[in-house]
């Protein structure tokens, strides 16, 4: 009975929600490399279930990303951003990545330059409709 009682309380996730700020994310171009790296860590760790889902808000230059803390950490998401060239709060950009960004990324952001605010807001695994079409 007690074992019973055990095992119906073990969790087998425990999904965080996070906010990363990447201060060097400035365009699209930016944020496809950011949204790759975060997609590819998620899914390698497995620690990504159902419905969960990861955003990018330019004007912000923030990602947010939803994954089982049981599975990897907060770490592993931010290591993943700098492996392709760009810094978070926590993790400096791996200088050698920054080296291969393309120009588009490596340029600052002119101040007449309004980024276009939230790109994306889906489950991780889906690719955006490519811009142009509307489905109207």
């Amino acid at each position: 009975m007690f074992l019973c009682a055990l095992c119906l309380s073990c969790r087998k996730h425990d999904y965080h929600t996070v906010v990363i700020h990447v201060p060097e994310m400035h365009n699209k171009a930016c944020a496809e490399l950011v949204s790759k790296a975060v997609y590819v860590e998620v899914n390698r760790c497995r620690a990504l279930h159902g419905e969960k889902s990861m955003s990018l808000d330019l004007r912000k230059r923030t990602v947010t990303v939803t994954y089982d803390s049981l599975n990897m950490a907060l770490k592993n998401i931010e290591f993943a951003i700098a492996k392709v060239g760009f810094a978070t709060d926590e993790v400096p950009a791996d200088l050698s990545a920054v080296k291969k960004l393309p120009a588009e990324c490596k340029s600052p952001v002119e101040a007449s330059h309004q980024p276009e605010g939230l790109i994306s807001n889906k489950p991780l695994g889906e690719t955006a409709e490519p811009s142009g079409k509307s489905g109207k």
